[in-house]
């Protein structure tokens, strides 16, 4: 049915999509606007904001000390490479070849 009119008037079909649109981000903006607002006034649940900031704060603690872990392993495995490139002679010589690079 949405093909015959698309076929039938183009131009109406694409203007009832873009009302169609432009309600839907209204929705959107309406939903937003009004979480926001809720943020500053009453009713405030310190105790569930508390929780959530628990939540995303130490229960993540693990999934960021496994990146970091992880990570620290590949900047060691690319320090070792370059240990055994530059034969490693002195700190001093090896960081200006470092920083020049």
């Amino acid at each position: 049915m949405e093909l015959l009119v698309i076929l039938k008037n183009p131009v109406l079909a694409l203007g009832s999509r873009t009302v169609r649109m432009l309600m839907e981000l209204g929705r959107i903006a309406l939903f937003f606007s009004n979480g926001f607002i809720l943020l500053f006034f009453p009713p405030l649940q310190i105790s569930k904001i508390k929780q959530q900031i628990f939540f995303f704060g130490m229960k993540s603690l693990f999934v960021i000390c496994l990146t970091g872990a992880f990570a620290g392993m590949l900047v060691g495995i690319q320090g070792g490479d370059i240990k055994f490139k530059l034969k490693f002679i002195d700190l001093q010589q090896l960081s200006r070849k470092l920083l020049c690079s």
